[in-house]
């Protein structure tokens, strides 16, 4: 009987140093489980944020190539108005050399002096006109360039910090510890 009750008590003391350890498991257990879910909320949130700087910086990347083609075809209207501003030029010039030798004829010349100086006063209105237009389009393609540089230094420059929680384990360069 002695004996059966040492094995009795040596039987509960295990029991009871088995239901300890099962207790102690069943804790870390919980606790492992916390953090596996919290290491998961946060892996799925930087995944979010990552999909959203993506998806920001794809759009950023369409506006610039637009801004890009917007800026060919205005160098591509500056060239032509530019030809046209040449011509223009060079109606003005013969227009000029005629009214000139118109001048250094004679009376019935004069007749024909008269509309060719008309002429020459509408060539230089149109002129005028060009020129005003020609200045307009150097200044708009001035803010386009300028406006295109600040978007190339905006795509030069570093992305802003991301917060992360855990800072020690944080695997990202760019987020702010």
């Amino acid at each position: 009987m002695l004996k059966e009750r040492v094995l009795s008590a040596d039987e509960d003391t295990y029991l009871y140093k088995m239901a300890e350890d099962c207790g102690h498991l069943i804790r870390k257990n919980g606790l492992l489980q916390t953090q596996v879910l919290e290491a998961s909320r946060q892996l799925s949130m930087e995944k979010q944020l990552r999909e959203e700087e993506n998806t920001s910086y794809s759009r950023w990347v369409s506006e610039l190539i637009s801004r890009k083609e917007e800026e060919g075809c205005l160098e591509m209207q500056l060239t032509y108005l530019k030809t046209l501003l040449w011509d223009s030029r060079q109606r003005v010039l013969k227009a000029q050399d005629k009214v000139i030798s118109l001048q250094q004829g004679n009376e019935s010349a004069d007749k024909s002096e008269h509309s060719f100086q008309s002429q020459l006063r509408d060539l230089e209105r149109r002129h005028s006109s060009i020129q005003l237009e020609n200045s307009k389009l150097q200044t708009e393609k001035m803010h386009l360039v300028e406006y295109v540089s600040n978007l190339h230094k905006q795509v030069c420059s570093p992305p802003s910090p991301v917060y992360c929680p855990n800072k020690q384990a944080c695997k990202f360069t760019h987020c702010s510890k």
